[in-house]
């Protein structure tokens, strides 16, 4: 039997649109491009609209069962599966291409699964034209070849990544959730604190007594609210040119080094030793020291807990706490990254979006400063979700790079699957 085929070999593409003549008062769910990213479809960002008032691009009718393929910017994978509970009437943009399956040669959901891999993604690129908007033709995926086994082992496939797929939403759904909770949680811890049973204390509503007035609002007794400036023997930001970069060396670390929980050497610039002699004669990072982020991602803060030699850019500040401040980096770090601060930042901001922190916005924050064992209590409390957060980020690497490899074994042949039947409940047991 030959396996490998032409997409329109086995599915009908666009099989239905609605004609221009169609009742105004027609009604429908109308999916445009923007609601579809990588493989799912947001149906809330959906609408419900009469074709008198819908978009001309509002053509491409849908059912249960199909695939949309996002022909612009291919690269982007604007792809998305019909699934069988969104049976009402429901038209895509021409944006997409629809791709239906003929019954009786393709499993629905496992052609998505092929229309989301690397072989079909590669093929998108090859075949797009244009600069700002690259796109493919109707014909161009017409042709695009993709692998296709028996009816049964199709099923089979899709079963098995669907599997996974389902444990990696999960785990996302859960993420989110201690997101949801860790910030809810800090936002009490840096308002309320945590009293001598290791409690959270009253709310001000609740023991008005307990409680200050500060800029901040109210805030604990036996807190003070500190000028960072005044808590800070340094302040100052990363270097003002970029430097000639080597492939050893000293690390150069950017804004996008300090987003992740940890900071990933292999994929850090570097320069010379002589280089960053020169920076560090001007700003030399320690261990204790904090970065900011204070240009594109604003608002990020790290604790340097290393000791191996580094320079930052223009991008990163450092702060350096004054041994005599009695305020914790580690603490610092927890109010920088938290609402207290990200609310300073959103009104001093005449944007709705802050892209750019000035050295003299970042001396300005106010900063609360409770006794040092309240300030070990709260730190504790924040490390745990760190550290549930983590482990759950790190099964959804693991669940994601199983998935793209059993993809691309399983969607090329390369891996039959009769072997791999309990690799599901063996990836998510």
């Amino acid at each position: 039997m030959r396996e490998w085929c032409q997409l329109n070999e086995v599915a009908e593409i666009n099989p239905d649109t609605l004609p221009g003549n169609t009742d105004n008062n027609f009604s429908f769910r109308y999916i445009h491009l923007g609601a579809v990213d990588r493989g799912t479809i947001d149906w809330n960002l959906t609408t419900v609209t009469r074709f008198g008032d819908a978009p001309s691009r509002a053509r491409r009718i849908v059912q249960p069962g199909d695939t949309l393929f996002g022909t612009v910017r291919p690269n982007l994978q604007s792809h998305g599966y019909i699934e069988e509970k969104h049976n009402g009437a429901t038209v895509a943009s021409t944006g997409f291409c629809v791709v239906r399956p003929y019954q009786a040669k393709a499993v629905g959901r496992y052609l998505f699964h092929s229309l989301m891999s690397e072989s079909v993604y590669a093929q998108s690129i090859k075949a797009a034209i244009g600069s700002n908007y690259p796109a493919i033709t109707d014909r161009d995926l017409q042709g695009f070849k993709i692998f296709l086994p028996r009816l049964d082992e199709q099923s089979q496939i899709a079963h098995i990544l669907d599997t996974l797929d389902t444990e990696i939403r999960r785990t996302e759904e859960i993420i989110a959730k201690l997101e949801q909770v860790k910030q809810g949680l800090l936002t009490d811890l840096l308002t309320r604190g945590i009293d001598q049973n290791g409690e959270l204390r009253p709310s001000p509503e609740e023991a008005p007594h307990r409680y200050k007035d500060s800029p901040l609002g109210r805030i604990p007794k036996e807190w003070v609210l500190r000028r960072l400036s005044a808590l800070a023997e340094t302040i100052i930001d990363g270097a003002h040119h970029t430097p000639a970069y080597s492939e050893t060396g000293v690390p150069f670390l950017r804004v996008t080094d300090v987003q992740a929980e940890q900071i990933d050497l292999s994929a850090a610039r570097r320069v010379s030793l002589s280089e960053h002699r020169q920076l560090a004669a001007r700003c030399a990072p320690r261990r204790g020291d904090i970065l900011l982020s204070k240009n594109g991602t604003v608002g990020i803060a790290k604790v340097v807990d290393w000791d191996w030699p580094f320079s930052i850019f223009v991008s990163l500040s450092l702060i350096r706490l004054r041994p005599d401040s009695g305020l914790k980096a580690d603490f610092a770090e927890s109010v920088i990254n938290s609402p207290v601060i990200a609310q300073q930042i959103a009104r001093r901001s005449k944007q709705g979006t802050v892209t750019n922190l000035h050295l003299e916005e970042i001396r300005e924050f106010d900063v609360p400063v409770p006794p040092k064992d309240e300030q070990d209590k709260i730190v504790d409390c924040v490390r745990y979700y760190r550290r549930r957060l983590g482990v759950e980020r790190s099964r959804r690497r693991k669940l994601s790079a199983q998935k793209s490899g059993l993809m691309e074994d399983l969607l090329t042949g390369r891996v039959r699957v009769d072997p791999l039947l309990d690799e599901p409940e063996r990836a998510t047991g």
